[in-house]
């Protein structure tokens, strides 16, 4: 765990998977990082709409 002004906080390992085929339940790894937050209770945004609006449209 990070340890910021003597604390530590969870570190966490989010994760974006893709289908390989939008026909295709099945998926392929497209990317993670390790997401360190700098205070506790910081609020994280990602971007995932691309892979989203692709999943909807073919689900």
């Amino acid at each position: 765990m990070p340890h910021l002004g003597g604390r530590s906080y969870p570190e966490s390992r989010p994760r974006v998977l893709k289908a390989r085929d939008p026909a295709s339940p099945a998926q392929r790894y497209i990317d993670s990082r390790v997401v360190r937050p700098r205070s506790a209770g910081e609020w994280l945004t990602f971007d995932v709409t691309e892979t989203v609006s692709e999943w909807l449209l073919h689900r």
